[in-house]
């Protein structure tokens, strides 16, 4: 695409990944936004635990239903009217593409959190403006790694929405925009 740089955002895992782009390729990065980014070692949310178990891939074409999503959805959100019809049923939709869901339990099998977490101790060495974002009622990747992640990163802010789960740019999608917005305008 002959991007340079560019304002590179992650939610959870893309959160993550967000972190790593930063400390291999800061040169390709102008400013770094994290939305409820997980990071250090932790415990993973139940459904990814549930990929990891021995033949999750066949068992997942047997119980992968619609209620799975909602089930998902329900722990991640805070907010339950967020959770809409139309919202599981897209990502349900998405995750019923052929090969998706084999592509999600093979994402989620090769992540070790104990390889992850040797680049912890790297996390200050990133010198990138970085918004964090972080649903005050996030049940999956808690606030108190937003904390952390806000003493580690030199150049940080940290933006608690009240009220909200895992996913603010879902839940409550326009405080999530004003608070981008508003960061980017500031220089």
């Amino acid at each position: 695409m002959g991007l340079r740089t560019v304002v590179f955002v992650g939610n959870s895992l893309g959160g993550s990944l967000a972190l790593l782009l930063a400390l291999e390729n800061p040169d390709r990065i102008s400013r770094l936004i994290l939305i409820g980014a997980a990071a250090y070692s932790k415990k993973l949310p139940w459904v990814f635990r549930l990929a990891r178990l021995p033949f999750s891939k066949e068992l997942s074409r047997i119980v992968f239903k619609r209620r799975l999503i909602k089930l998902a959805m329900k722990q991640a959100f805070f907010r339950p009217d967020r959770v809409t019809d139309e919202r599981i049923d897209a990502y349900y939709e998405r995750l019923k593409s052929p090969g998706c869901l084999e592509a999600q339990i093979a994402l989620v099998r090769s992540l070790d959190f104990r390889i992850l977490s040797r680049y912890d101790q790297r996390l200050p060495a990133i010198d990138i403006p970085t918004l964090l974002i972080w649903g005050e009622e996030d049940p999956w990747v808690k606030l108190p790694v937003g904390w952390r992640l806000a003493r580690d990163l030199p150049r940080s802010t940290l933006r608690i929405i009240p009220h909200c789960g895992h996913a603010p740019q879902e839940e409550l999608p326009e405080e999530t925009a004003g608070l981008i917005i508003d960061w980017l305008a500031c220089k």
